[in-house]
């Protein structure tokens, strides 16, 4: 009887376990998800905006102040895409750095989004395929690495304003943001502009003529 018992003790022994696989947990950036939900339905929004509600001022101005920017030479197309990319990162910059930042800083990016969808249609509706092809090699690219760039900034400025809240509040937080890696990092997306837009200066100056005659 002790040897039965036994042999069937050992076949229990070899029988072993199944492991259980560990599932990776993704951490989702509510953030970073919501203003990426934001960007793109204002980029709609601005492609609605200008099939009912463009006039003749509106084109005049994209076709004077913008359009015509593309014909000059490199210098000049350089400084006017970097211009207007500074000027939403230094608006970011500064609703980071508010009481209210972590709701501020979605306007930059709603601003920028619908422009960008604005232009996109303007150059569909005048240039037809040409122009679509000419968005396609030239903005959206660029739009869309510089919002990239500008939704991170507005992600470290959403923490910026929650660290100035909780400090106005006088309410403790584990998660205390420093306000010089805000800068330094802010400094990090002007540099990432500033190739950016001279890769697309480049492009613009080199290769647009080709797309579209102005």
């Amino acid at each position: 009887m002790t040897k039965v018992i036994s042999l069937k003790r050992k076949r229990r022994n070899r029988i072993k376990p199944i492991k259980k696989i560990k599932v990776p947990k993704i951490d989702i950036d509510i953030t970073v998800l919501s203003l990426l939900l934001v960007s793109v339905i204002s980029i709609f929004l601005g492609c609605i905006a200008f099939k009912f509600y463009r006039n003749d001022t509106t084109v005049c101005f994209i076709k004077e102040k913008i359009v015509t920017k593309f014909t000059e030479n490199f210098i000049v197309i350089f400084l006017f895409i970097l211009i207007i990319n500074l000027i939403f990162k230094l608006f970011s910059l500064l609703l980071g750095t508010n009481l209210f930042g972590v709701l501020l800083v979605y306007i930059p990016v709603v601003l920028k989004c619908v422009c960008s969808g604005y232009i996109c249609s303007y150059f569909y509706n005048t240039y037809k395929l040409n122009g679509v092809l000419f968005c396609l090699i030239f903005l959206i690219p660029y739009f869309v690495a510089t919002t990239t760039s500008l939704i991170y900034l507005s992600k470290e400025g959403s923490q910026t304003g929650k660290y100035i809240y909780n400090r106005v509040i006088n309410k403790s937080s584990a998660n205390m943001f420093s306000i010089k890696i805000y800068f330094i990092r802010f400094l990090i997306t002007v540099f990432f502009d500033i190739i950016v837009s001279l890769a697309n200066s480049y492009m613009l100056y080199t290769f647009s003529y080709k797309v579209i005659a102005f």
